[in-house]
């Protein structure tokens, strides 16, 4: 998960502390009026956390070409400007 600056200004990069950011964001957003403490904690999470992930020029160029225009959200010329944005693409951590 990318890293959360919650309301006191700190970023956290730990599991622990961005669900909390992340539960007070959504409830303060979506539960108005109600009682946070009312919302039950799902527990911790059942899933292995995702190892490191390597994104390679070579990779994004062939996801890119292999867009199909008709179903991918979007501009059309997204499958013609891939070897442009490959490198671009690239740059995101």
């Amino acid at each position: 998960m990318a890293p959360l600056k919650a309301k006191t200004g700190m970023t956290h990069f730990d599991r622990d502390t961005q669900p909390k950011i992340l539960k007070k964001q959504f409830s303060s957003v979506l539960n108005k009026g109600e009682d946070i403490s009312t919302i039950s904690d799902m527990g911790p999470n059942p899933h292995e956390p995702v190892g490191h992930i390597t994104i390679t020029e070579s990779g994004v160029q062939t996801m890119l070409a292999g867009l199909n225009p008709h179903k991918a959200p979007g501009p059309d010329q997204l499958k013609e400007a891939a070897t442009e944005l490959t490198s671009v693409f690239t740059l995101f951590p």
